[in-house]
């Protein structure tokens, strides 16, 4: 006599399942906030209109990774 187990009925299972979707889903928010501070960086250095400091001082990061940003426009 078999013995059959359907794995995606475990609870163990679809506690993990549910833990992973959770996780992807504030990694994929957090990928979108990035996204768009490197938009609104590059805005910022396209208009020529403030320093690098400045810049970096309103979106809250540091200078260096304002001066990476600057350095793919």
């Amino acid at each position: 006599m078999a013995l059959t187990y359907d794995i995606e009925k475990d609870a163990f299972y679809q506690k993990g399942v549910k833990k992973g979707k959770e996780e992807g889903k504030e990694e994929g928010k957090k990928e979108g906030r990035e996204e768009v501070k490197i938009e609104m960086v590059l805005g910022l250095i396209n208009s020529g209109k403030l320093t690098l400091s400045e810049i970096a001082q309103l979106a809250k990061i540091s200078l260096e990774q304002v001066q990476k940003i600057a350095g793919k426009v």
